[in-house]
């Protein structure tokens, strides 16, 4: 993997990283430069997005090269960052791809690509996830549910 491709943007602040990437900004308290590229470089070989091109209706559904640095950097950046907030131990495991928030991302970015709630969208973000699009489905009902509870 050529690193600089990566397009990261780190900055020393106050002895804590600013790590800017994909238009986002986050703060990585009490952490050096280099393990937090350690750390980056473990959870990107982690990472399990399925990126292969998804065939439906005779149309090849799929994100563009920069489209998937930016998605699995928000996601890696977002359990980097969660991790060194709270001060705890850097595990980035295969199952944080089926946690809701990695979920959402995947969908926003599938959105963004084919429509908000879009079967294409849907598709996508199932597929990516290694899922199927009916436990998927079920998965968006429920978040929505959740956060429609008030």
């Amino acid at each position: 993997m050529n690193w600089e491709a990566h397009n990261l943007q780190i900055t020393e602040e106050n002895g804590d990283l600013r790590v800017l990437a994909g238009g986002q900004s986050y703060l990585m308290k009490r952490i050096n430069r280099e393990a937090f590229l350690k750390q980056y470089r473990e959870a990107w070989d982690r990472a399990r997005l399925n990126f292969v091109p998804l065939l439906a209706d005779s149309e090849a559904l799929e994100f563009t090269p920069p489209e998937r640095l930016r998605l699995r950097q928000r996601i890696i950046l977002h359990w980097l960052y969660a991790y060194n907030a709270n001060s705890r131990r850097f595990r980035f495991l295969w199952w944080r791809m089926g946690d809701s928030q990695t979920r959402w991302e995947v969908l926003k970015a599938a959105e963004a690509r084919y429509g908000s709630k879009s079967e294409r969208a849907i598709a996508l973000a199932a597929h990516t996830l290694n899922m199927s699009a009916r436990k998927f489905g079920a998965w968006m009902k429920r978040y929505e549910e959740f956060v429609n509870r008030w």
